[in-house]
């Protein structure tokens, strides 16, 4: 084989078998007839394997743009950007703390006043510190839905002593009369919804939040 054959395999001019001769074998002359070696011919193909890697001067590589079907150019995307931590740290605060009142009087009558007070604390404080830590997996979720069942136990029980007056004299509040005027309904009935309704929609906030900031 010689440099010519290789030209016309490759499709290129004799001058550009010549540059690759070149450079791979300076100080010999080129021939383009003459019968080359098994090394030689080795050398000019990996000579251009190499000079195909890198554009010649002037060359430019052109990128083309990746499209979705149809040809139309794909619409940039706008990524939402997440709520400050210190709004979701609002959310959750909101609800426990008017949880605590509720807390300690439902766990100072099971415990005691200095057991309340800790227990109270417990259940309160237990979510922001699993957030702050970094704590995660089921365990601790499981742990954190238990402490807000028991902080919605707690709202409820509280809530409903409070529409009826319970272990004060008795009589319903003025708004639970108008409840139950309004809705036709017996009063214990509609204090248990009102209390459960309540308690829920707070407890609902609070893990909404938790669950959000446990992402983060």
């Amino acid at each position: 084989m010689t440099a010519k054959h290789i030209a016309e395999n490759e499709g290129r001019g004799i001058d550009a078998i010549r540059k690759r001769w070149n450079a791979s074998f300076p100080g010999i002359s080129f021939s383009a007839d003459a019968e080359l070696s098994p090394e030689m011919i080795t050398a000019l193909s990996k000579e251009k394997a190499a000079s195909a890697e890198k554009p010649e001067r002037g060359e430019k590589i052109v990128k083309p743009l990746l499209t979705p079907a149809g040809g139309k150019d794909r619409p940039p995307v706008k990524l939402k950007a997440a709520p400050p931590p210190w709004i979701l740290y609002g959310l959750m605060a909101a609800p426990a703390i008017a949880s605590i009142q509720n807390m300690h009087s439902v766990t100072g009558d099971l415990t005691g006043l200095y057991s309340g007070i800790m227990l109270t604390a417990i259940f309160s404080l237990a979510p922001f510190a699993f957030i702050v830590v970094g704590l995660r997996g089921w365990f601790v979720k499981s742990l954190t839905l238990l402490m807000i069942a028991y902080e919605c136990f707690c709202n409820v029980m509280r809530i409903y002593g409070g529409l009826t007056r319970f272990g004060i004299d008795g009589y319903p509040t003025r708004f639970l009369g108008l409840v139950t005027d309004f809705c036709d309904s017996g009063t214990y009935a509609t204090a248990r919804f009102l209390s459960v309704f309540m308690a829920l929609i707070a407890a609902g906030v609070f893990y909404a939040a938790y669950l959000q900031l446990n992402k983060k």
